[in-house]
């Protein structure tokens, strides 16, 4: 039931039931989904109903007067009453409708606040706090983040660096960079299809495949060429750093490894990730147009420091 939630998503549920539990209720309503979104604390939807004045204390008393009150029963698997259902099922619509392949915390909440009379409306209607104002700004936050058919249908991709607008991140996703040089003194750069940026070839970790051998596959599918890896220019997990994929929601906090290698075999030929693949001279590398992160990627790769960790 929940394979496409991000795992952000999956942790309010998990508190949900948890409170659920607390709160000695036979079972897991919206008002539990809602004290779970609360406590997940760092989504898009936690930070909707900070900015309403939410807090989890409050909330957890306002539940607490209106839910049935502690009993005996202690069922091992307490079931999802029938209006936490038809709020799964207005999440899966919040995020089919805008094509997003993953369910978020704010999908959740907007499908939480569908139904204006459900247990999580009433105890945000005690605090004082228009359920229908909360769902107007989760949707203006959906549709921030939602771009048009066109952008969807190719892909783009949006970096974020320490901005407050930035969609929160809801996966980390191991990846690579690779630096290869040629004997001429030259980086084999591409132009990215989805953002238009120049950066070097690298993509994400698949199952089953090493870092290394990740580092050289996704060489060659980006760029038509086979390398060999030599060094690592760095490692960086800056959380300011977010990447959002238009074409299914992912909002990725930045984890990269950067290495440096030498061609083997191939030419530089472009895919469908890349418009352009070229080798640039070292020393023409910084008249390139490319995003902040792969800039200090390039940066630390020509300064020839120590490894960087960061």
């Amino acid at each position: 039931m929940f394979e496409r939630y991000t795992p952000q998503a999956r942790q309010v549920v998990g508190l949900a039931e948890h409170e659920a539990k607390r709160l000695k209720h036979s079972y897991i309503g919206t008002e539990h989904l809602l004290l779970g979104i609360i406590g997940e604390r760092e989504g898009i939807a936690a930070q909707t109903l900070k900015f309403f004045n939410v807090d989890y204390a409050t909330a957890r008393a306002a539940v607490a007067r209106i839910g049935e009150r502690g009993t005996w029963f202690r069922p091992k698997h307490r079931p999802f009453h029938v209006d936490a259902k038809t709020a799964f099922m207005g999440a899966l619509h919040a995020a089919t409708e805008r094509s997003h392949n993953a369910i978020g915390t704010e999908h959740l909440l907007s499908g939480l606040l569908h139904e204006q009379h459900n247990a999580a409306s009433r105890v945000l209607e005690n605090l004082g706090v228009s359920s229908e104002h909360v769902s107007q700004r989760i949707n203006r936050a959906l549709d921030y983040v939602t771009h048009s058919v066109e952008e969807r249908s190719t892909g783009r991709r949006i970096d974020y660096y320490d901005d407050p607008e930035a969609p929160a991140a809801n996966s980390l996703v191991p990846s690579v960079n690779v630096f290869v040089v040629n004997e001429c003194n030259e980086v084999l750069m591409i132009r990215r299809t989805d953002n238009d940026n120049w950066a070097v070839p690298g993509g994400t970790l698949d199952l089953g495949e090493s870092v290394p051998q990740s580092a050289v596959r996704e060489t060659l599918e980006e760029t038509g060429v086979t390398c060999e890896i030599t060094g690592i220019v760095g490692i960086y997990s800056d959380p300011k750093h977010i990447i959002y994929y238009t074409n299914d929601g992912e909002a990725r906090q930045e984890f990269s490894i950067a290495f440096t290698a030498r061609p083997m075999s191939g030419e530089p030929t472009p895919s469908d990730e890349s418009k352009e693949v070229v080798w640039v001279p070292k020393d023409k590398l910084t008249e390139y147009r490319m995003d902040r992160s792969m800039r200090v990627r390039v940066d630390h790769f020509l300064s020839g420091g120590p490894t960087h960790i960061g």
